[in-house]
């Protein structure tokens, strides 16, 4: 006589770490002091077990398939007392906005808008700050140079952003005449505006 069991699993799992004196690098800033954080998973095997004869001398058994499959991150905040299935919001990322002229030349000065504030660059041409995960707009503008606009996408991991503006300090306001009446004016960003009858 032989006996075939078949045995399927169906599971989950989550595999956690508890951070406790959390310490900030100069890449990343965690604001929690104490947190638990990790993975929720999905798991699934199935197994074939044998035995001929009622005999466990001659018996097999072997896994037919096991997969894992990631769900989740999780998280819970004992300093904010907070939790959700999603990673800690908590934690911010190192940005560099790196500002410079197509020459390469670093920009002091420049205005960097982002995530509702402004900054302005340094002598080196740089924005430093800090970003949880998420898409950011950054606007980027400076006294006769082009403005220009960028995303930046921080996930778990600090970035450096280079962002090069156009000189158009060469555009010179300049006024047309358009005929009896009429006249036109260009501005240093290229803007053409008409006065007159027409």
């Amino acid at each position: 006589m032989i006996l075939l069991i078949i045995e399927a699993n169906l599971g989950g799992e989550g595999v956690f770490n508890l951070n406790e004196d959390i310490s900030t690098s100069s890449e990343e800033k965690h604001d929690c002091t104490a947190c638990v954080d990790g993975d929720i998973y999905g798991k699934f095997d199935l197994t074939v077990k044998g035995e001929l004869l009622k005999n466990e001398k001659w018996s097999l058994e072997f896994k037919i398939a096991e997969i894992k499959v990631k769900f989740c991150d999780a998280y819970w905040s004992f300093t904010y007392g907070e939790g959700a299935f999603t990673s800690c919001p908590h934690i911010s990322y190192k940005l560099n906005v790196i500002v410079s002229d197509t020459s390469g030349n670093a920009l002091e000065g420049a205005k960097v808008l982002l995530n509702g504030k402004t900054y302005s660059t340094s002598k080196n041409g740089i924005v430093e700050t800090f970003l949880p995960n998420g898409t950011y707009n950054v606007s980027v503008n400076k006294e006769n140079y082009s403005s220009k606009e960028q995303m930046v996408y921080i996930k778990s991991d600090s970035k450096s952003l280079n962002i090069k503006l156009d000189d158009i300090s060469w555009i010179t306001p300049q006024t047309l005449s358009l005929g009896v009446g009429t006249s036109a004016a260009v501005t240093k960003t290229g803007d053409l505006y008409t006065i007159g009858y027409d």
